[in-house]
């Protein structure tokens, strides 16, 4: 682990920096090391804070990790930073759906949606997803009437 946190180290101007970041963190993930991807992420967005990726990853990290709110904070930064991004704003309106934030997910992954080549489908079903999700909570709260 210290080894892959010298890579947040290493100058901004270093050649596919933000792959080789991702690169080590996807290693760490498939290690089942959620924990250590998320703490080399957090490092990465303190040294690169302007890579919208290590953002990215770090909210995918911290969702895993069930701390929602903190995932959707930094989902917000990677949008910040990529606003037209399909799969940003895809990654941010799942995060949100997670979050129980449902009206605003809607229409983030509406835009999703919207700005989502051909061949994405994730933001569609994540929208479809958030429906039956939707659904079943207005039949669940009828119920409880």
């Amino acid at each position: 682990m210290e080894l892959f946190m010298t890579l947040t180290t290493l100058p901004p101007t270093e050649p596919d920096l933000a792959e080789i970041i991702d690169k080590a963190g996807s290693f760490l993930l498939d290690q089942d090391d959620g924990k250590n991807a998320a703490r080399l992420y957090r490092a990465a967005t303190q040294s690169y804070p302007n890579v919208g990726a290590h953002w990215s990853d770090l909210s995918y990290c911290l969702g895993k990790s069930g701390e929602i709110e903190e995932a959707v904070v930094a989902a917000r930064k990677a949008l910040a930073l990529h606003e037209d991004d399909p799969y940003v704003l895809n990654d941010l309106g799942w995060t949100l759906v997670l979050a129980g934030h449902h009206e605003e997910a809607r229409a983030v992954l509406e835009r999703a949606v919207a700005l989502a080549p051909g061949d994405y489908e994730l933001p569609r079903k994540n929208l479809q997803e958030l429906d039956k999700r939707m659904s079943a909570a207005r039949r669940a709260k009828r119920r409880q009437v």
